[in-house]
């Protein structure tokens, strides 16, 4: 273990056996059952014109720890709509970002907006965790995952009724990809998940190749103004961002901002 990605992976993988033996999967298949179908997240990303922003719900990261914001999901949820998101993400890994599945529930009770579960996904119970308590998505990481895992976990998702966004680091990933169905969401990270470092140009880089391949790209981390969208114009309209929105004074005006709509 010589970096953090491989120290969150080993204690994600001790969380899910953990959640495992407190709570049977086919008690989280019972609930998903009784819900009503989720909303399309990718359905609902693109059908809307323009700049369409995933705001993210995130209260630390490994290389901030805890933001000192108050975090009232209820409350952040609803200056989200109101700002004009598309969508919204939850991440819910609790050792290193501090998140919860609580935090997915919360969401889902105060928004119809459709939310992507962010996390270190690995294995097929989370994929029932994720339906159960409410997702419309879930992010699968190129960097943590086998060509046969990818194919695996996207394939329950979707007979769950639960889009996938699919996350590239580095460029093996794009082999990985191509076992998804053409038009599936790739989120292409501009921080490496080993340093944590942030490369504006990876999203330049890695977006005209995954369009060519028949892809919708996503550009993730490190968007923290309406210049830093427009460095990405002809080449992505699709953009989840987090730290920079969480932590802003007036989240309304920010998100309105990067939409490019005039703020007052």
């Amino acid at each position: 273990m010589n970096n953090i990605l491989d120290i969150i992976v080993k204690c994600r993988l001790e969380r899910i056996a953990e959640a495992k033996r407190r709570v049977p999967i086919e008690q989280l298949r019972s609930i998903s059952a009784k819900k009503k179908p989720h909303r399309s997240f990718r359905g609902n990303l693109l059908l809307r014109k323009g700049t369409k922003i995933i705001a993210e719900l995130k209260q630390a990261s490994p290389s901030q720890g805890l933001f000192g914001i108050d975090y009232d999901i209820g409350s952040i949820v609803k200056e989200y709509e109101t700002g004009g998101s598309a969508a919204i993400s939850v991440l819910s890994e609790p050792d290193f970002f501090r998140g919860s599945l609580n935090d997915l529930v919360c969401a889902a009770a105060n928004t119809d907006l459709p939310l992507l579960r962010k996390d270190f996904i690995l294995d097929s119970y989370q994929i029932e965790e994720s339906a159960a308590f409410g997702a419309s998505a879930i992010l699968l990481i190129g960097q943590i995952l086998s060509i046969d895992q990818v194919s695996e976990l996207a394939s329950l998702a979707q007979l769950k009724n639960m889009d996938i966004v699919f996350e590239i680091g580095q460029e093996k990933d794009l082999d990985l990809l191509k076992a998804l169905p053409k038009g599936t969401l790739a989120g292409i990270n501009n921080r490496d998940l080993k340093s944590f470092d942030i490369d504006l140009e990876r999203g330049r880089e890695y977006a005209d190749t995954v369009r060519g391949m028949g892809y919708c790209p996503i550009i993730m981390s490190g968007i923290r103004s309406r210049s830093d969208i427009e460095f990405y114009q002809d080449k992505a309209d699709l953009f989840l961002i987090g730290e920079s929105l969480i932590r802003s004074k007036n989240r309304i005006d920010f998100l309105r901002s990067l939409s490019g709509e005039n703020v007052r």
